[in-house]
């Protein structure tokens, strides 16, 4: 959603570098009808090279939304792709 504007999904993914013991606690983390809050460790460094503020690397969206299986987010995983990875390879 903060790439494009184009996709909101049922899940909200948080990327932390390591998950401390209070995190739900501290950033107010309630159940939510909507969907839920995923926290996972990113792959490696090269994952916070993002190009909007607060987002992890274009192919780690990319990826995630492909994983979603929803229409609606294999439009916006096409649109990252084609928008912030501009490399042949991956088209």
């Amino acid at each position: 959603m903060r790439m494009t504007s184009h996709y909101r999904g049922e899940r909200t993914i948080l990327h932390v570098e390591s998950l401390p013991l209070v995190l739900l606690e501290t950033i107010d983390a309630i159940p939510d009808r909507n969907g839920p809050l995923e926290v996972v460790q990113p792959p490696g460094p090269q994952a916070w090279n993002g190009v909007a503020p607060h987002t992890v690397h274009p192919l780690l969206v990319y990826a995630e939304l492909l994983l979603e299986g929803q229409e609606r987010a294999r439009e916006a995983a096409a649109e990252i792709l084609e928008r912030w990875v501009p490399d042949e390879r991956f088209t």
